[in-house]
């Protein structure tokens, strides 16, 4: 995903560094740039790109994409890296992020966003472009006011549709609903979203996962609409939408790595349990994904 808001901003006239640990992936893009794949077009989008974040000099924007698991050593080396206050950008999955950046960043200098914008890693230095870029975003602070307004323009010129949210809470406990339902269920079953959407075994789990979150987030103070996540899960789950979309979740089991449960399901179920809302679907799904994740080594072969 950070490759893919680089192609972005990059399209929008800013000069970009990718900074990542995958070595590979960097060589990659240093020597013939980065591949996007985008159906049955390709293009090559040459882009500076580092594994040492102290190499990429003194940015206007740090913008945070790594799994929600090394997001605070990825904060903390990068502003460890720059002098005086950066404003710091995510757009990740899950919910807890935010609070991990404000412990580094503080809450004056952040921007917070949700992105609908699929894309996958084909390979060192190649990626797969799914479906259109959309990012709503809002700066949490006076501090970052100036820089979110510069970064909704620049997104905008390179193609992508940005929104300025209301309430940026709102729209991360939206996807995080949605992400509650569908995730889990296509990385236990390892399908694309589309059979499950379109399954009404699927549906009706997806349903019961959708509920219980919901219930969370409103003991939160955040408001979701449990009808309306549904109506999302059906219309992304056509062939001609997001049918054939591969959740990070699966692409994670499938590549048998840690995935970002706790940080999807993990932490509604947390924050249910201190609420005294049981959540038996969302701890059925936490727990096999973990139980998964655990016994890669020892899975039956075909």
């Amino acid at each position: 995903m950070g490759c893919r808001f680089g192609v972005f901003f990059h399209k929008g006239g800013a000069e970009v560094t990718l900074c990542d640990t995958w070595k590979e992936h960097i060589a990659a893009i240093n020597a013939t740039g980065l591949i996007v794949r985008d159906g049955e077009a390709t293009e090559t989008v040459r882009l500076a790109a580092t594994a040492d974040v102290k190499e990429a000099g003194i940015p206007d924007l740090i913008m945070i994409f790594t799994k929600s698991a090394q997001t605070e050593e990825a904060v903390r080396e990068a502003l460890a890296a720059i002098p005086g206050d950066v404003p710091v950008m995510t757009a990740q999955n899950g919910l807890g992020n935010i609070d991990v950046i404000e412990r580094y960043a503080g809450r004056d200098m952040m921007i917070a966003g949700v992105t609908k914008t699929a894309t996958s890693l084909a390979g060192p230095g190649e990626i797969r472009a799914e479906g259109y870029g959309f990012l709503e975003m809002k700066a949490l602070g006076a501090g970052a006011e100036k820089i979110s307004l510069e970064v909704r323009d620049i997104l905008a010129a390179g193609g992508m549709e940005v929104v300025i949210a209301d309430d940026i809470m709102q729209s991360i406990w939206s996807k995080l609903v949605f992400n509650n339902a569908m995730n889990g269920i296509t990385a236990l079953t390892r399908l694309r979203v589309g059979p499950v959407g379109n399954s009404p075994y699927g549906l009706e789990l997806a349903e019961m996962i959708v509920e219980e979150a919901v219930s969370v987030a409103a003991a939160e103070g955040v408001m979701i609409d449990s009808a309306s996540v549904m109506g999302t899960i059906r219309r992304l789950s056509r062939p001609e939408e997001d049918g054939a979309h591969i959740t990070s979740m699966l692409a994670d089991i499938l590549g048998e790595r840690q995935t970002e449960i706790d940080s999807i399901c993990g932490i509604v179920i947390r924050k249910g349990a201190a609420h005294g809302i049981d959540t038996p679907c969302l701890k059925t799904i936490y727990n096999l994904i973990r139980l998964t994740e655990e016994t890669y080594a020892e899975r039956v072969p075909k």
